[in-house]
């Protein structure tokens, strides 16, 4: 069971994934760089080759490595033990790499069985398992600070590709609940990072429930629209930690 007391950080929040970087993935390396630790994790962000961001995770139980691109594309990857995953989202297409084992999923043409494979290869995973306990007590906090808000992004997609059809649009009620109550009135015009940012996000999330409003869950339709959302509030989030100096910003 991964989970204690998570402290939170005065650091900006944040808000847009993604192919690996061609070199050895570390199992345990901790960026020097935006650094929050507390008794069972640590949290630590830092930019990286190609314009990319890198968010680096590690406790007692899990080490997630996640890449965004400033597309929105995003490579995680997984350690636990001997234990590894690789989860790739790029053009609607998600690629899941356990061990030997590679499944992809294109959401375009994708039928029920191409997820199923995904679910079942996920299943095996004693990381994925963590990595899911880990997610579910940082989605308690609610905390949208930076490097907790690509944790819980990262949950979402692992939730859906893992059978979990609401945990996207649970997130995206949350987020939009809180920027479109905390956003400017009238047609002030924004400017800063973090409220360019909460504006892209308020505007993906209200996508999103218009394209699912009255999609039954056995519409394969929706999951383009999911990993729509995921793909463009993680070029939002990007794009603000990236262009803001937002990694190195206590607020």
């Amino acid at each position: 069971m991964v989970i204690g007391t998570f402290t939170s950080w005065s650091g900006a929040p944040v808000g847009a994934p993604v192919e690996a970087e061609a070199r050895p993935r570390p199992k345990v390396q901790v960026p020097a760089q935006s650094v929050e630790a507390s008794p069972e994790i640590v949290y630590a962000m830092r930019p990286a080759f190609k314009d990319a961001m890198i968010v680096t995770v590690v406790s007692s139980e899990i080490c997630m490595r996640k890449t965004i691109r400033p597309n929105g594309q995003t490579h995680l990857e997984l350690d636990r033990g001997s234990d590894s995953v690789a989860i790739s989202t790029a053009d609607l297409v998600a690629t899941v790499t356990i061990a030997e084992r590679t499944e992809r999923a294109d959401f375009e043409s994708a039928y029920e069985d191409d997820l199923a494979r995904c679910r079942s290869a996920l299943d095996q995973s004693t990381a994925v398992r963590a990595f899911r306990s880990l997610t579910n007590a940082v989605d308690e906090t609610e905390s949208d600070t930076a490097e907790r808000m690509s944790v819980r992004l990262a949950g979402a997609l692992v939730s859906h590709l893992d059978g979990d059809p609401g945990a996207v649009r649970r997130l995206s009620r949350e987020l939009h609940a809180k920027y479109s109550l905390s956003g400017p009135r009238g047609r002030r015009r924004v400017t800063d990072d973090w409220g360019l940012y909460k504006r892209s996000v308020v505007r993906s999330c209200a996508e999103l429930h218009m394209a699912l409003a009255g999609l039954s869950c056995w519409n394969l339709t929706r999951h383009i629209w999911i990993i729509k959302w995921l793909t463009q509030v993680e070029a939002a989030w990007h794009s603000y930690a990236f262009g803001s100096t937002a990694w190195r910003t206590r607020r």
